[in-house]
C-alpha cells in the first residue's frame, strides 16, 4: 500500500531471553535437602541486557522500564500489607500495570523475589484460572531473600497466580521489565510461549538413557526438539531452566548445542551439595538436542524444563491437517433394492455400494455415509437411503448427492419411496418422517417405536408398530387401525393400497381393505423376520434371519427353494429375488428350482482402532478387521491384511522404530487372540495367546503384552515368553511403557497396576467401576493419564492418582489418550474433537466433523496423529 509501512528493526527476536546476557550474576544459596520431585527446579535471579523492539510480530518482547508490580510488605499490588500465609496463593494483575496493556499481551517478564521465609520451601507463578504445575519458579530458605527471572504467562483477565509452597509465611515482591506480544509467533526470532514442561531428570531417568547421575567430567545430550510442545522443526533455540542437585563436588554446568564444540563459558556454577538453578537460552544442535557437561571432580543430577523457544525463519505453527481416507471400511452387507432382475443396488454398513447388471456386479460410487439403515430404489436413476443417525441420501444412478438431516431426535428403520417426490421413513421413537413438497415432516405418530412401513401409493400407507398398533396414512393424515398381536419385529410390504402383508417372529397376517386378518403361523421359519417383499398382490416372500423363507400366493406355503443363506430378500418379480447374507458372504439370487451365487465380497475390513508412531517418517495403524496401513516418508499406503482367519480383531499396536512393530488380536468371543509382528515388509504370527488385549514395546527388543485376565507375554527381540501375572483378576483394557522397567496397564474396570520388570503391583482403584474401554498413556514412569468411554481422565503426578475429571461436554467418550511429556496430554474423542491438556487446563478442536476418533499417538504436541472408525487419519505438525 502507497505510503504506509510496518517498521522492523534486526532485534525482531523475542527480546529479552534471546538477547539476554547470561554470564549471569548468581545469588548463592545455601545447602539445604532436595523438595519433593516436582517442586524442585531451584531458581537463581539473572542479571542480563535487554534490547528494545519495535516491531508488531505476535510472539516479540517489547522491553519496559523496570516497574513494581508487587511489594506484599507494604501492600502494593495486594488487598493489605500481610504475609503470603503457608501453602497460600494470591493473584497479581499484570495486565494493564506497568505499561503492559490490558489487552495483547500473551506473557510478562517478571523478576520474582521471595524474602522473609519463615521455613524452606518453593514458589510456583503460573497463569490464573489454570492448574498450578508441578515445576516450581523458584526454591527457597528460610531467612534468605532469593530471586530468579521469569516469563509467565497471562491467564483470566491478565493476571497470574503466586503460590507458596512451603509451611511457613513468605514475602513476595514482583517487578516487570517488558511482555511478549499475543498472537501465535510466525516471523523468524519471535519468541513461543510453553507451559512449563519437564524435560530432563537424571535422577528418575525421564529424557535421559537410564536413571543415573552425571559423572564427574561427564556429558550428556538432552532431546530437545519435538518434546514440550517444542516442534520437531521450526526451532532455533529452547529457553531452559537447568538445575543441578545432589553435587558432590563443586564445579560448573555448560549447555551448548550438540554437534559443536563445549564453549569456555558456563551456563551456572554451582558447590557441593547445593540445589541451585539457571535461566538458559541454549541453541539447538543436531537432531533438536542440546549437550549438558558437568565441569566438576564429583557427579551431579541434572533437571531441565522448558517454558518456550525461538521460532526459525517464517516456521508456521503447528495445526491438524485434512482428515485422509486411509482404511475404507468394507463391511457386511446391509440393504438391497431392485427395479427389476436387471438392476439391483447393494450397500454394506460402511456405505459401500455395488450395482447389479442382470450378468456382475461392479462397484458404484460409495455413499456418502456409512451406517446405512435401509435403502429403496424407484428407478435405475433415483434411489434413496437412509442412515441411523438420521440422515438421507440419494443416487441417480452415477453419483450420491449430499447426505441431509432429518428434523427430530429418532433413529430411523425403514424406508418406503412410490415416487421420487414422496417417501416414508419409521423410527424408533414412534416417529414417521415424510418426504413430499421437497422436504421433509417428522409426524409423531405412536408413542411408542414404528418398525415397518411401506406405502405403494402417496395417498396410502402402512406403518405398524409393536404388539398392535398400525397406522394408515390417508393422504392428509395418520388414522389408527387395529393390528393382529404380531410381535415386535415386524416387517411388511403393501403392493397396493389396501393390501399390506406383515409378519414377526414366526406368524404373519394380511391387511385387506381396512381389515387385519388373524395371524397364521408361518411354515419352515425360525424366530426373527428380516424381510417381506411383494412384487404383485399374489405374490410374496418372507425371510428370516436364519435363511429360511415363506411364501404368500394367495396362502401361506413352505418355500422349495429355501437357500439358507441369504437373510434379507427382495424380489422385483416373481420369479427372481435377491438375498443378501449378513456374514460378508455375498449376494444370491434365488429362481424357481434354481439357487445361483452371484458374487462373494471381499471380507469385512476397516474401522482403524489404534496407531503407533516411530517417527515423523512412520505410522502403523490397526483396524477391527485384520488390516493394517502404514504412514511412510508422508505417504499413506495402501491396507494390507495382517492374516486371514476372520475369527480374529485387531486390538492393539505398537511401532518403537520404522522396521518393527507388533500387534495384539482379540478372539471374537474374548477367548482366544495372538501376537503379530511385523519386520517392515510384512506380518507374521508370532505366538498363540489367550485373548492378548494389549501390547507396547520400548525397542524391537523389548514388548510386554498382557491379557484379559493375569498372564504376561514378553519378547526378548528372539522370542516370546510368559511372564508373572498380575496376581489377580485382571480384565485388561490397555498398557504403556516408558522404560524396560516401568509399565501400567488399565482394566476394563478403572483399574491401574504397574510393572517394574519383574512383577506386577496389585491394582488399585482409578477410573470409574463400571465396564469402560479405558485407555493408558505414560510419559515417564510415575507420569500417566488414563481415559475412558465415560469421558473421564485421570492423572498420576507425584505418585498420587487424581479423581477422574469429566473434560468433555454432554455424552462424549474418549476413545484414545496419548502424552508425550509430563503435564502435556491429547485425548481422542467420539464427537471428532480432540482435547489437549497443556499449561494444567484442558482444551478442544475439532480435528474430523465425521466424528468417531479412536487411537491417538503424539511424538509431541505438535506431532500427532488421530484415527476415526470411518477410516480417516489425521496429522498434527
Amino acid at each position: 500500500m502507497v505510503g504506509r509501512h510496518r517498521r522492523r528493526t534486526v532485534a525482531r527476536a523475542w527480546g529479552l531471553l534471546a538477547c539476554l546476557v547470561l554470564a549471569s550474576t548468581v545469588v548463592t544459596v545455601p545447602a539445604h535437602a532436595v523438595p519433593a520431585q516436582g517442586a524442585l527446579d531451584a531458581r537463581t535471579s539473572v542479571t542480563g541486557t535487554l534490547a528494545a523492539v519495535t516491531v508488531d510480530e505476535p510472539g516479540t518482547f517489547r522491553a519496559l522500564p523496570p516497574t513494581r508490580l508487587l511489594d506484599t510488605r507494604s501492600g502494593l499490588g495486594a488487598t493489605r500489607a500481610a504475609s503470603v500465609p503457608a501453602n497460600g496463593t494470591i493473584t497479581l494483575q499484570v495486565a494493564g500495570r506497568g505499561g503492559i496493556p490490558t489487552t495483547g499481551a500473551t506473557a510478562a517478564t517478571l523478576n520474582l523475589t521471595v524474602t522473609g521465609a519463615t521455613r524452606s520451601g518453593h514458589l510456583t507463578a503460573y497463569p490464573t484460572g489454570t492448574t498450578a504445575p508441578t515445576a516450581s519458579t523458584l526454591n527457597f530458605t528460610a531467612g534468605t531473600t532469593i530471586a530468579n527471572l521469569a516469563v509467565t504467562q497471562l491467564g483470566t483477565d491478565g493476571r497470574i497466580s503466586l503460590h507458596n509452597g512451603s509451611t511457613g509465611t513468605i514475602h513476595l515482591v514482583a517487578d516487570t521489565s517488558g511482555y511478549h506480544l499475543s498472537g501465535t509467533p510466525t516471523a523468524a526470532g519471535a519468541f513461543r510461549v510453553l507451559p512449563p514442561t519437564r524435560l530432563l531428570d537424571t535422577r528418575t531417568g525421564l529424557g535421559a538413557t537410564r536413571a543415573a547421575s552425571v559423572p564427574a567430567n561427564g556429558t550428556i545430550t538432552l532431546q530437545v526438539a519435538g518434546r514440550g510442545g517444542i516442534p520437531t522443526t521450526g526451532a532455533t533455540a529452547a529457553t531452559l531452566n537447568l538445575t543441578v542437585t545432589g553435587a558432590t563436588r563443586s564445579g560448573h554446568l555448560t549447555a551448548y548445542p550438540t554437534g559443536t564444540t563445549a564453549p569456555t563459558a558456563s551456563t551456572l556454577n554451582f558447590t557441593a551439595g547445593t540445589t541451585i538453578a539457571n535461566l538458559a537460552v541454549t541453541q539447538l544442535g543436531t537432531d533438536g538436542r542440546i549437550s549438558l557437561h558437568n565441569g566438576s571432580t564429583g557427579t551431579i543430577h541434572l533437571v531441565a524444563d522448558t517454558s518456550g523457544h525461538t521460532v526459525a525463519g517464517g516456521a508456521a505453527p503447528a495445526s491438524w491437517g485434512e482428515p485422509v481416507l486411509v482404511d475404507r471400511e468394507q463391511g457386511d452387507l446391509s440393504d438391497v433394492a431392485c427395479v427389476s432382475a436387471v438392476w439391483c443396488l447393494v450397500l454394506d454398513y460402511a456405505g459401500n455400494a455395488w450395482r447389479y447388471t442382470g450378468t456382475s456386479w461392479v462397484a458404484a460410487a460409495p455413499a456418502p455415509s456409512g451406517a446405512v439403515a435401509d435403502l429403496t430404489c424407484t428407478s435405475t436413476t433415483w434411489c434413496l437411503a437412509v442412515t441411523s443417525d438420521r440422515r438421507t441420501m440419494t443416487f441417480d444412478g452415477t453419483t450420491w448427492s449430499a447426505a441431509a438431516t432429518l428434523p427430530g431426535q429418532g433413529r430411523p428403520i425403514q424406508v418406503t419411496c412410490p415416487t421420487t417426490t414422496f417417501c416414508a421413513v419409521s423410527g424408533d421413537d414412534g416417529t414417521v418422517w415424510r418426504l413430499s413438497a421437497g422436504s421433509w415432516t417428522a409426524d409423531q405418530v405412536d408413542s411408542g417405536s414404528i418398525r415397518g412401513i411401506s406405502c405403494p401409493t402417496t395417498t396410502f400407507c402402512m406403518a405398524a408398530a409393536p404388539f398392535g398398533n398400525a397406522y394408515v396414512w390417508t393422504g392428509g393424515d395418520w388414522v389408527q387401525h387395529q393390528e393382529s398381536r404380531l410381535g415386535q419385529e415386524i416387517e411388511l410390504d403393501c403392493p397396493r393400497a389396501g393390501l399390506c402383508i406383515a409378519a414377526s417372529n414366526t406368524d404373519a397376517a394380511v391387511y385387506l381393505d381396512g381389515t387385519w386378518g388373524q395371524e397364521v403361523s408361518l411354515p419352515g421359519l425360525a424366530n426373527g423376520i428380516s424381510s417381506v417383499s411383494c412384487p404383485t398382490t399374489t405374490f410374496c416372500r418372507v425371510s428370516d434371519n436364519f435363511g429360511g423363507h415363506a411364501l404368500w400366493t394367495g396362502s401361506w406355503q413352505p418355500d422349495v427353494d429355501d437357500v439358507n443363506t441369504a437373510s434379507d430378500t427382495v424380489c422385483p418379480t416373481t420369479t427372481t429375488c435377491i438375498g443378501i447374507a449378513g456374514d460378508g458372504t455375498g449376494a444370491v439370487m434365488v429362481r424357481f428350482s434354481t439357487t445361483e451365487t452371484l458374487w462373494t465380497v471381499a471380507p469385512p475390513q476397516g474401522r482403524p482402532f489404534d496407531v503407533s508412531c516411530s517417527s515423523r517418517g512412520f505410522c502403523g495403524v490397526v483396524d477391527e478387521r485384520l488390516s493394517s496401513v502404514f504412514l511412510r516418508d508422508g505417504a499413506w499406503q495402501a491396507p494390507r491384511p495382517t492374516q486371514t482367519d476372520q475369527a480374529w480383531l485387531l486390538s492393539g499396536i505398537a511401532c518403537p522404530t520404522d522396521d518393527f512393530c507388533a500387534a495384539t488380536t482379540t478372539g471374537s468371543s474374548n477367548d482366544f487372540g495372538n501376537i503379530l509382528r511385523f519386520d517392515g515388509t510384512s506380518w507374521s504370527q508370532e505366538y498363540d495367546y489367550y485373548t492378548a488385549a494389549d501390547l507396547d514395546c520400548t525397542s524391537p527388543t523389548h514388548c510386554v503384552a498382557i491379557k484379559n485376565g493375569s498372564r504376561t507375554v514378553l519378547w526378548d527381540g528372539s522370542t516370546w515368553s510368559q511372564g508373572p501375572g498380575t496376581g489377580t483378576w485382571f480384565v485388561t483394557s490397555a498398557i504403556d511403557c516408558t522404560t524396560t522397567t516401568s509399565c501400567a496397564a488399565v482394566s476394563h474396570y478403572g483399574k491401574v497396576s504397574t510393572w517394574d520388570g519383574t512383577a506386577w503391583t496389585t491394582p488399585v482403584q482409578v477410573g470409574g467401576t463400571a465396564y469402560s474401554d479405558w485407555r493408558i498413556s505414560c510419559s515417564a514412569p510415575g507420569a500417566c493419564a488414563i481415559a475412558g468411554v465415560d469421558g473421564t481422565v485421570a492423572l498420576l503426578e507425584e505418585g498420587a492418582w487424581s479423581a477422574p475429571t469429566d473434560i468433555t461436554t454432554g455424552d462424549v467418550g474418549l476413545h484414545g489418550i496419548s502424552c508425550p511429556s509430563e503435564g502435556a496430554c491429547r485425548a481422542s474423542a467420539d464427537d471428532g474433537r480432540v482435547y489437549t491438556l497443556a499449561g494444567g487446563t484442558w482444551t478442544s478442536e475439532l480435528v474430523d466433523p465425521r466424528g468417531g476418533l479412536r487411537g491417538i499417538d503424539c511424538l509431541d504436541l505438535d506431532y500427532c496423529v488421530v484415527v476415526s472408525t470411518a477410516g480417516y487419519a489425521t496429522v498434527r505438525s
